[in-house]
């Protein structure tokens, strides 16, 4: 005769009641450090995007000796490129005239490509030390919420030589044609342009800053600020075009 009962139970209601809270309990606990991760990825995802196309784009233009820009939309767009804004991009054929001008030539591939949902392209420049999340004013976006119409307008630099300073935008206005050959509207000055020996048309180094923030409309909100702007930002990333070989890296400014 066996003694044991090999008769099997359920759990009891009980039980199942506090595997549901601990559950819960350790899923709220995790969220926000789950939240995070998925935000960081995100920034990660678009600079990889980013340093990818501009690679593409300098060993483009080294091996067939021509000039090829990679086009970033501003604000000021098509509404077809709207989606496109601040961190996506298409590389191009372009031209140089002799009066320093570029005109498009044609695309280098099929389409364009979008930066993910929950990060952009927020500043471009050539000074390193501006980059810092907590540099203030001078280097970063420092309202909550910024006119993506103006935020890829007016990037330049200064240089100084001869007793004077020169002032040169770093991206280029280039008219576009979509895939049809007409007009497109990419906004102005928008194309980063690599030299036919792989250098980028700039005076200095560029430093590219891709931050987690949320495009609203013509408005753009960083999520994770603890207060107000992208200089109280946690999640960042800079990557860095060296102006004179094309290479691209990422940045740490400290």
């Amino acid at each position: 005769m066996n003694v044991f009962d090999t008769r099997r139970h359920g759990f009891t209601l009980i039980e199942l009641l506090v595997v549901v809270s601990l559950t819960s309990l350790l899923l709220a606990l995790g969220m926000p450090a789950f939240s995070r991760m998925a935000r960081g990825n995100k920034v990660a995802e678009c600079a990889r995007s980013i340093k990818l196309g501009l690679e593409q784009a300098q060993m483009r233009a080294a091996s067939e000796r021509r000039y090829v820009a990679v086009i970033f939309p501003n604000g000021s767009v098509d509404d077809t490129l709207k989606p496109y804004r601040l961190g996506g991009f298409r590389c191009a054929y372009v031209v140089k005239d002799s009066s320093d001008n570029y005109s498009f030539k044609q695309w280098l591939d099929n389409g364009w490509r979008n930066a993910p949902a929950g990060a952009i392209l927020a500043k471009v420049g050539t000074k390193a030390n501006k980059f810092k999340p907590d540099s203030g004013s001078d280097g970063c976006i420092t309202d909550c919420t910024k006119k993506t119409t103006a935020a890829m307008e007016g990037v330049t630099e200064t240089t100084t030589g001869g007793g004077s300073e020169t002032t040169t935008k770093l991206f280029k206005g280039i008219s576009l044609k979509d895939d049809s050959g007409n007009a497109l509207n990419a906004g102005s000055n928008c194309a980063l342009i690599f030299k036919p020996y792989g250098g980028v048309e700039s005076g200095a180094k560029i430093y590219l800053l891709v931050s987690e923030a949320e495009i609203n409309g013509d408005e753009i909100g960083y999520p994770s600020a603890g207060g107000a702007g992208l200089n109280r930002t946690a999640n960042y990333l800079v990557l860095k075009v060296n102006n004179l070989t094309g290479r691209v890296e990422y940045f740490d400014e400290d």
